[in-house]
């Protein structure tokens, strides 16, 4: 079991977009996922075209009501019906009502979740330092993403100045994604970041926009270059993991 959280220095759409078409693409070579949203103004729903009843509190309350032991068909049952064809995926939104504070409720789910599924994605939103602190304990890989744009760069140098020491601390595995690139080498990146850099994911405007704006993952669309990237990422994940 894995748990990857999709870290963001900067807001913007690039972070839920990866942690959603990593999550369906982990679901499509048939491993169980939890697609965990931590951020309350939440982009999955719109990239995913899905009305989910379900978020953290009410996972957090089914976990907690449950005499019996939670098993994988209950956790099944919980959720509504799954996005699209991929059946073992499971979408997890904020819970936008703020019934519960403190990260407590987090840890308490993953430590059921970790059970249950392969894998678990945790999109974090941006700056969210709270939670990443919350979760050290659980938490297996940090995939930090960034844009090649300057602020971008600068915001992510900064995020990795406050958080590399706990990280590393830890002993988590810090992992580089740079978004929407052309043009730059993975070495340029490692050598800006002194991390490693997973990928780098190309510019392909045209065929991610109109996916995003129909609610389809990006990946679905077997020809496009971002796609192609990403699902060599994927697959890359898989063999460290099985290594």
């Amino acid at each position: 079991m894995t748990v990857i959280l999709c870290a963001q220095a900067k807001g913007g759409v690039g972070n839920s977009l990866l942690a959603t078409n990593l999550a369906y693409l982990l679901a499509e070579k048939k491993k169980r996922v939890l697609l965990l949203d931590a951020n309350k103004l939440s982009d999955i729903p719109s990239l995913f075209a899905i009305k989910s009843g379900k978020n953290v509190a009410n996972l957090w309350e089914f976990f907690r009501e449950g005499s019996e032991k939670i098993s994988s068909k209950k956790i099944r049952g919980f959720f509504n019906k799954t996005v699209y064809a991929v059946d073992n995926l499971d979408v997890l939104l904020a819970d936008s009502e703020q019934r519960f504070s403190g990260m407590k409720h987090y840890r308490e789910i993953l430590t059921y979740a970790k059970k249950i599924y392969d894998f678990i994605v945790i999109d974090s939103g941006a700056n969210n330092f709270k939670l990443l602190t919350a979760l050290l304990a659980n938490l297996d890989l940090v995939l930090l993403t960034t844009t090649p744009d300057r602020t971008a760069l600068d915001k992510t140098l900064l995020w990795l100045e406050k958080t590399r020491g706990q990280l590393e601390e830890n002993g988590l595995e810090i992992d580089l994604i740079v978004n929407q690139a052309d043009g730059f080498q993975k070495k340029e990146m490692e050598t800006i970041f002194a991390l490693p850099c997973q990928g780098i994911l190309p510019r392909d405007n045209k065929t991610i926009w109109e996916n995003v704006n129909w609610g389809v993952p990006a990946v679905s669309n077997r020809r496009s270059p971002w796609g192609r990237a990403l699902e060599k990422l994927t697959a890359k994940l898989l063999r460290e993991k099985n290594a």
